[in-house]
């Protein structure tokens, strides 16, 4: 059975309304601590994005924590996913074929990951930085041509992004609204474009700008009436379909996945709510107050520095004003506030450990294993919302395209470490 368009735009429409008041205070986090991302504002390319900050604490925290999770969780320089045989008593995991088995799985799908065409470190970053600021992010593993392997990983803005959960507070429906120029619109779908589209490319006598933006509106969801007997795009267990909101029709052709290609991650979530929040958000009073004294701050640095004639005689000399302000308590208030976006950050967690003489190497891991004892409530959501999921397709998509050939039968358990997760392989399928 076809999707149904007029369904698809009202489920849009109530994600859409589900979300806007989250608009607004993205956009204050956006001001303050990300001024590379942008919700209810459009900026043009090279526009100063940071005239409003006077205080660079928040955003260089904020990066901070990034790169934190990025080293932790997904470092690139370390082998940070391992693979295990699930024991059943007899201590397979001794055997050296078997661990000569795992270890190329492991080596050839971490070799996925460090490709620059398969496109995840940089993107990982990203996703990263908006959990940091906004306590959300979208990631897809995306169909291309450009590499061998056939996918690609791509952070989307959140700005474009909406989502419907199910009764588990899991996402079930992902919608993307974005923006596409005509010439961009006919590259992707040729004359499946829309018709203004078409005309453009087709008729020598249209005087349509194929710069033009239109919005455009990308929906995957699972799909009621899945057959799984058929072998076709149409009769995927997720659908996914393209829909031009202008002429609200849709464009391309109805196609599908085998499974969610958007990962939704969230650094903590608020019972009720869909969308998640980060230190940015919780941080975000304090930040505007360190911007606001910061910029008090150097108001009054220039009046001290800032010389004047005193009096109305010409005779009289020039000197400073001396207007009594105490510039030392406004620092030490600042600096206060300072710590504490830090704090919030948890840069005095997850930042480099600090310089201390005579440390041995069991204080140094004592250090880091109180750390980790900090942050492990949110390494453990990210794990399960983000690392768990990003493994996943990547294992499945390299079993069903036969870029891992498998033993039918074989129990492989995936997973960073501790906490685990099994995973069966069975006539080349994954069942989690």
């Amino acid at each position: 059975m076809p999707i149904k368009i007029e369904q698809i735009l009202a489920d849009f429409e109530k994600a859409s309304g589900r979300r806007s008041s989250w608009d607004e205070l993205w956009q204050q986090v956006v001001d303050l601590i990300m001024p590379t991302r942008e919700f209810n504002r459009t900026r043009t390319g090279g526009e100063r994005r940071r005239v409003d900050i006077y205080d660079e604490t928040g955003p260089n925290a904020c990066l901070t924590l990034a790169s934190g999770l990025h080293g932790l969780l997904t470092n690139p320089g370390l082998q940070w996913l391992t693979f295990a045989v699930e024991d059943d008593g007899t201590r397979i995991n001794e055997d050296e074929q078997v661990r000569t088995w795992l270890d190329t799985i492991r080596n050839m799908i971490l070799g996925r990951f460090a490709s620059p065409e398969f496109g995840f470190n940089t993107q990982a970053h990203e996703v990263y930085m908006d959990l940091a600021g906004f306590g959300t992010a979208a990631m897809i593993l995306a169909p291309t041509t450009t590499n061998s392997f056939g996918m690609r990983f791509q952070s989307r803005p959140l700005s474009e992004m909406y989502i419907a959960e199910d009764e588990m507070d899991r996402p079930r429906t992902m919608f993307r609204k974005f923006k596409l120029s005509h010439q961009q619109a006919w590259d992707k779908w040729g004359k499946l474009a829309p018709k203004d589209t078409v005309e453009i490319f087709t008729d020598p006598n249209s005087k349509g700008n194929k710069f033009e933006e239109r919005d455009y509106l990308h929906a995957v969801g699972p799909r009621l009436d899945f057959y799984p007997d058929r072998r076709d795009r149409r009769n995927k267990p997720f659908f996914s379909i393209h829909i031009e909101m202008k002429e609200k029709e849709m464009v391309g052709e109805e196609s599908g996945f085998d499974e969610m290609p958007y990962m939704f991650s969230r650094f903590e979530k608020a019972s009720g709510e869909v969308y998640g929040r980060g230190p940015g958000i919780h941080m975000l009073n304090t930040v505007r107050t360190a911007n606001a004294m910061k910029k008090t701050i150097l108001m009054a640095g220039e009046k001290a520095v800032t010389w004047t004639r005193q009096g109305l005689q010409p005779a009289q000399t020039v000197q400073a004003l001396n207007s009594g302000n105490r510039m030392d308590i406004g620092v030490e208030l600042l600096a206060l506030e300072q710590q504490t976006i830090k704090q919030g950050f948890f840069n005095d967690v997850i930042g480099p450990l600090p310089i201390v003489d005579r440390a041995t190497t069991v204080e140094i891991n004592a250090r880091m294993q109180q750390r980790m004892q900090i942050m492990s409530p949110i390494l453990s959501r990210l794990e399960e919302e983000f690392l768990d999921q990003v493994v996943t397709k990547v294992y499945n998509h390299m079993v069903r395209t036969g870029q891992l050939k498998l033993q039918p039968g074989q129990y492989v358990k995936c997973g960073q470490e501790k906490p685990s997760r099994f995973v069966a392989i069975t006539e080349g399928k994954v069942i989690v």
